[in-house]
Formats: C-alpha cells, structure tokens, sequence
C-alpha cells in the first residue's frame, strides 16, 4: 500500500504541537511534511530539531505566514503527490488515537462496497456534520482543514476552485446531491447568507465532482485547543449512540453522487447581495499570468492579505488598477478590515468608480465607470487607507473572460504578503 502523506501545520503553541506530533510520529505508514508559520524561537528551534532527527519528517519549510488559507495551499502545492494514497492535512491541535489510519481506511472500503467513490475522508467526526449514518461509516458534508485525507486527484480539484461559500449554497448543494437539508443539525443559528470559510467548501467541491467523502462511525482524532474543545466536544461522536436517529436517513443511491456534475458555474461564489458572481483576486487575469480575453493590470504598491469569509484574500495598497471593460455591470467588491480603516470615508481614498452601495459594515460594492466602447480599458486608483479589494462582481455570461488558469499557489507569489 502506499503511504500516507500528513501536511502538518503548526504556528507557535508548541504544547499543542508535541502533543500532536507524538500521536503521528507513532503511526504507521506515515511520511510527515512539515508547513511552520511560527516566529516564537522555542516552536522554530523544536520542529528544526525533530526534523533533523526524525526520519519520517521528510521536509520542513519554516516562514508559512499569511493565514491559514496560505498554510493550505503552500502544503497542498508543494509537491505532486500521486506517490501517495492519501495526502492528509493536519493542524497541530489535532491528536489522534492510536491505529487511526486502519480506522480510516476500513470506513473508506465499507464506503466504496457500497458503491460510492471515495474521494476525502476525515477521522474527526462531529455529530451536526454528518450527511448520512450507517452501521459501519459516516457520509461526511463539512470536514475541515484541521483533519482531512485527499486522494491526490482530490488535491487538485479543492486547488481548482479554492474560495469562499455560504450556507446557503451548501445547503442547497447537498440538498440536490444528496436530498439532505443539513439546516436541520444548525436550525436558526446559520441563515443562507452566512459566510462560510474556504475549507467548508473542500467536501462540496468534491461531491459535485462525484466523489463521496466518509469517516469511521466514531471520531479517532480531537482537537485540544481550548476554546474549539469548549465550543464542539459535546458533538464529538465518541461511540454509536452520539449519532441522532435522524442521521440514519434513506439516501439516495450513490450513482447519483458518482455522476454529480462539476458545472463551470461553480467555481465562483454568488455576489453578497446576490447580483452576478466574484471573481476573487486569486481567480483574477492579472496582466500577463493568464491567456484570457481581458486582463487586470496592476501599478503601484499592493499586499495579499487573508479575509476568512469572504475571497479568502484580498489586495490592500496603493496604486492604479487597469481592467477592460466587457459588460455595463462590472462592480468591485472591497473589504474594511483590521488593516484598514472601517471609515466609510475610506472610500472616498479611491477615485475613477461611479458608485458605491455599501452592503454591510465590512463590504462595499463599487460601480467600474462604462465606457462608450466596450473593451475599452479604465483606470481605478486607490489611494493609502483603501478598502482592500476582494475582487470583481460580474454577470455569468462573461467569469471566464477575466478568469486566469494558472494555479492559486501562484498567485500568491504574484504579490508579497501585507
């Protein structure tokens, strides 16, 4: 069989690493490549140390700064992985029981006998993020970074398509896929507009692709932080009878699942205020990294920086912005963040845009000017104490003209981190 590749991600928090780190140094079948963002001198020294001295720690790369959206793709970029079964990302307050990887893998083959094509598993099972129950494994619908094993196929779809979501469209995903309203595990607690992180869109992208994601009916890992352990370890799965009855559902035949269509429309999240799709700024044709029809050209001084819920970056700066104008319904997407004043005087810093309707205390959306021509270009200027700028909202009928095709990891080298 072939091995296990474990992307361990870690910043400071060196208890919680040792801890980590012990449960995976002792599992079998295992090579561990390590993605460091600490810049405390006692966690840089440690995973040095052990990785020098470990001879299943097949790499470490130290400087993985920027968010945990940049941890993930650096990991998951670093390599080819098809020498692999499994690629596996792990945080480092994840702790695993001993003989996780033959619990993982036997949930995995009842899965497949019963028809469905694994793509993803997880050993981290919580009670309101299980799709389906059976007698032998979990169907699977919000995983997450923290623990999740991806066939190398898999990798390179969530590296596809990497963005944010909302509720709303999982629900509405896995309503049509799976005739499952996963509403009823969070009731009133999440609407259809709230946000949701990049990494609860990784099983999503791989069920409209055809490929299941499963689990053991009981968790084999836990996650120690403190305020995750406080908040979710009541609805850890600890043995059969944490699963509500109503988990045990008829699904549909997996044929179904297995023929999930992968439409082109997917890859991009619906505006905020639902008018017209983001194209997000690692989904940008920027100058000459993309072969599209029309291209975003960048002058000036401009930064990556990491927005959770919504992208999951944005650019902050100074400097013009160059875009081609192919519709009347172009409008820019900007972000009032931690790093940027939350003044809505802010956006009187950008000049050259007709409008702006503010959509809530942290997002604004900015009418590009029309030209008399379409195709022809307009410069936007953004002046020290902008909104960021998370990307462009456009009608369908024209995404892929201002979509590049390269892959996200490089667009973060296109940019310095802010």
């Amino acid at each position: 069989m072939k091995k296990i590749a474990v992307l361990f991600s870690t910043r400071n928090r060196l208890n919680y690493t040792r801890e980590s780190l012990e449960r995976l140094i002792d599992s079998q079948g295992v090579d561990i490549y390590w993605f460091d963002g600490s810049d405390e001198p006692e966690s840089r020294q440690f995973a040095t140390v052990v990785a020098e001295s470990t001879l299943i720690v097949k790499h470490l790369q130290h400087g993985v700064t920027g968010g945990p959206d940049v941890a993930i793709i650096r990991a998951l970029s670093y390599k080819a992985w098809d020498d692999y079964q499994w690629v596996v990302l792990v945080e480092n307050d994840i702790v695993f029981r001993r003989g996780w990887v033959a619990a993982m893998q036997d949930a995995v083959d009842a899965a497949m006998q019963d028809g469905y094509e694994v793509q993803a598993a997880t050993v981290r099972v919580y009670a309101d993020r299980i799709l389906h129950a059976s007698s032998s494994y979990n169907l699977m619908f919000n995983s997450g970074a923290g623990m999740i094993a991806l066939r190398p196929s898999a990798v390179e779809r969530i590296l596809q398509v990497y963005r944010t979501c909302t509720f709303g469209e999982l629900r509405r995903d896995f309503f049509r896929i799976a005739n499952v309203d996963i509403a009823r595990q969070f009731g009133p607690r999440r609407s259809d507009n709230t946000p949701a992180s990049a990494d609860w869109f990784f099983d999503a992208v791989l069920y409209r692709a055809g490929g299941a994601v499963v689990a053991p009916v009981c968790s084999w890992c836990e996650d120690i932080d403190e305020k995750h352990h406080a908040r979710l370890s009541h609805l850890l799965v600890r043995s059969q009878s944490d699963r509500p009855d109503y988990l045990f559902n008829k699904i549909v035949d997996p044929l179904p699942i297995n023929g999930a269509c992968f439409d082109s429309i997917c890859q991009f999240q619906r505006s905020p205020n639902g008018s017209g799709y983001l194209v997000p700024i690692q989904r940008l044709a920027i100058d000459s990294a993309s072969k599209s029809q029309a291209t975003v050209h960048f002058e000036g001084d401009w930064g990556i920086y990491w927005n959770q819920l919504l992208g999951p970056f944005g650019l902050i700066g100074s400097g013009v912005l160059e875009i081609q104008t192919l519709s009347d319904n172009l409008r820019f997407l900007v972000n009032f963040n931690s790093k940027i004043s939350r003044d809505k005087n802010s956006l009187n810093n950008i000049t050259g845009v007709r409008s702006g309707t503010r959509l809530s205390e942290n997002y604004a959306l900015l009418d590009v000017p029309q030209k008399n021509i379409l195709g022809d270009k307009v410069r936007v200027e953004f002046f020290g104490g902008s909104p960021g700028l998370i990307g462009l909202v456009m009608p369908s009928d024209i995404l892929t003209a201002y979509t590049n095709n390269i892959p996200v990891n490089e667009f973060l080298d296109v940019f310095p981190l802010a």
